[in-house]
C-alpha cells in the first residue's frame, strides 16, 4: 500500500492526521466535507441527507495539530 501525505512536512506522525469513519472519508475525499485548521467542518449544500448535514458548522474533535493541515481542493460553495 502506498501511503500519499498531504500534510507538510512529509511525516507519518499520528499527531499529523485524524481517523474518519468511511462514509465521511468519501466525502471527505469527493470535496463535499472540509475541515479546516480550527476544526471547523462544512458539508457542502449538494449533500442533503440529514447523518451528513447535522455535522456542517460543527467542530472535529482530535488531538491532530490541525495548523499545518494544508487545503485541498473543494467543491463546498454555499453550503
Amino acid at each position: 500500500m502506498t501511503t500519499q501525505y498531504r500534510s507538510a512536512p512529509l511525516t507519518a506522525d499520528p499527531a499529523n492526521g485524524m481517523i474518519l469513519r468511511a462514509d465521511i472519508h468519501r466525502l471527505f475525499d469527493a470535496g463535499l466535507l472540509s475541515i479546516d485548521g480550527a476544526g471547523s467542518v462544512s458539508v457542502s449544500a449538494d449533500v442533503t441527507d440529514a447523518e451528513f448535514r447535522r455535522f456542517h458548522e460543527g467542530v472535529a474533535a482530535t488531538g491532530a495539530d490541525l495548523a499545518n493541515l494544508q487545503a485541498r481542493p473543494s467543491v463546498i460553495g454555499g453550503a
